[in-house]
C-alpha cells in the first residue's frame, strides 16, 4: 500500500504530541496529521472496539492485526537477519535463502533454529530456504514474580559475599602482623570456603560461608 491511497492520517498515542513526531508523519505522508483528537483517548476507546469486533458484535469495522516486531533468525556474528518486518500485516508468509558463510561451518549460516542439521560443510555450500508462517499476534502472560526473587536473591548474594571478601583480604593486608595468627588462620580457612561457594554457585553455601566470616572476622573489619 502506498501513501497515496491514505485518506487521513490520525494520531494515536500521547507520544505523537510531540511537534517533531508530527513533522516527520507530515513528511512521510504528504499529509497533514489528524490532531482533532485525543491520542490518549483514541487509544483508550480502541480497547472496547477491537473487543467487540473479536466477540462478533462489531461487524463493520475492520481490524489489521500486525507483528509488532520484526521477525527474523540470528545468523553469523550475532546479526538479526529480518524475514519479517515489523508492522506486517497478518497473516503472512515470507522465504529467505541462506548459506553458510564460514568455513567448515556446523548449521547453515548459524541459523540456531535448526542448529546441527546439516554437516559441517566449506562457505556457500549449502543452502537452505528458511520459511516463516504468522497466522495471528498473542501475548501469554505467566508470573514469574517467584523465579524473579529468587534469582535476585542469587545475585545479592553472591554480590554481599564478593564484598565480604574484598573488604577482610583488605582489612587482613592492611592490619598486617597485628592479627593474631590464630584467628588469620580461621579466617583465611573461612575465606576459601566462602571463595569456593562462590565458584560453586550455591546460594545457601554462599550465605552460610558469608555469616561465618562476617562473625570471624568482625573483630578485624568492624
Amino acid at each position: 500500500m502506498s501513501f497515496s491511497v491514505i485518506d487521513e492520517v490520525i494520531l494515536v498515542g500521547s507520544s505523537t504530541r510531540i511537534p517533531a513526531v508530527q513533522e516527520i508523519v507530515k513528511k512521510l505522508t504528504g499529509k497533514d496529521p489528524n490532531v482533532t483528537v485525543n491520542p490518549d483517548e483514541v487509544v483508550a476507546l480502541g480497547a472496547p472496539v477491537q473487543a467487540g469486533v473479536l466477540a462478533g458484535d462489531v461487524s463493520d469495522i475492520v481490524l489489521l492485526d500486525i507483528t509488532p516486531p520484526s521477525l527474523g533468525l540470528e545468523t553469523l556474528g550475532g546479526v538479526m537477519t529480518k524475514i519479517i518486518p515489523r508492522n506486517t500485516t497478518l497473516p503472512t508468509s515470507r522465504s529467505e535463502v541462506f548459506s553458510t558463510a564460514a568455513q567448515t561451518n556446523p548449521c547453515c549460516y548459524s541459523v540456531k533454529l535448526i542448529w546441527n542439521c546439516y554437516k559441517p560443510c566449506p562457505t556457500l555450500i549449502s543452502y537452505l530456504t528458511c520459511n516463516y508462517r504468522c497466522r495471528e499476534w498473542s501475548v501469554k502472560l505467566k508470573n514469574f514474580a517467584k523465579e524473579d526473587k529468587e534469582k535476585r536473591d542469587d545475585i545479592d548474594t553472591k554480590n554481599q559475599a564478593d564484598y565480604v571478601v574484598y573488604q577482610t583480604r583488605k582489612q587482613l593486608k592492611e592490619l598486617g602482623d597485628k592479627v593474631p595468627a590464630p584467628v588469620k588462620e580461621k579466617v583465611e580457612a573461612i575465606l576459601g570456603e566462602l571463595k569456593d561457594a562462590i565458584s560453586g554457585g550455591s546460594t545457601q553455601a554462599m550465605k552460610d560461608a558469608t555469616s561465618a566470616l562476617n562473625q570471624e572476622a568482625w573483630p578485624i573489619i568492624r
